[in-house]
């Protein structure tokens, strides 16, 4: 009898990690990317890829350092990486997947989303925006900006120029922003954006 129960328990035994070994492999496979390091490229084609001098992108990951979430684990995206995968799709405005998949990020389509719109959202925090976004506020500022533009340009009584494009969107769902209002003269959804800068331009990436 003692010998049944003894082979009974090695049998439930054998079965349980049978099952268990069957249930992680019917576990979706978690994929790990391997990426190489963009700071390693030289000046000129990581200033193509980016937009930005390496020296500049390094200036904005410590600025934005503080308002992004810090990885917690060995294969959470870094700080780093966020940042320069938004810089790879401002610079292109290619489509998500495609920039994931670049050997300089090599993170998934969903993982790229995420990154670009919690980097986005730091960089229109208040203290970030307050920052880098100024126009002139006295007079002895504005006629040193009349002064500069005439020195350059030969333009009189300008402090600043200003330009507009339109921004391809999704169409907005929903009846909190009506989507027709979002349509253009040449029938797409857009919304209507407006740059103004100083003679000598201040903002990163200039």
């Amino acid at each position: 009898m003692a010998q049944w129960e003894g082979r009974a328990a090695i049998y439930d035994v054998v079965v349980d990690n049978l099952q268990a070994a069957e249930e992680e492999a019917q576990q979706p496979a978690r994929r790990f990317y391997k990426h190489e390091d963009p700071f390693l490229l030289e000046e000129q084609k990581f200033k193509k890829m980016f937009r930005l001098s390496k020296q500049l992108a390094r200036d904005l990951i410590g600025m934005l350092t503080d308002y992004l979430r810090q990885p917690t684990r060995a294969s959470a995206i870094s700080v780093e990486l966020k940042v320069l995968v938004t810089l790879r799709f401002y610079a292109t405005g290619s489509y998500q997947e495609i920039v994931g998949s670049c050997i300089f990020s090599a993170i998934s389509q969903p993982s790229t989303s995420r990154c670009i719109q919690e980097v986005t959202d730091a960089l229109n925090t208040h203290n970030i925006l307050n920052a880098w976004i100024t126009f002139p506020s006295t007079i002895n500022e504005m006629e040193t900006l009349r002064t500069r533009f005439y020195n350059k340009h030969q333009l009189p009584g300008v402090i600043g120029v200003i330009d507009c494009t339109h921004v391809a969107i999704v169409m907005p769902s929903g009846n909190e922003y009506p989507e027709n209002i979002y349509v253009n003269r040449k029938n797409y959804h857009s919304i209507n954006v407006q740059l103004g800068t100083q003679v000598t331009p201040s903002a990163l990436g200039s």
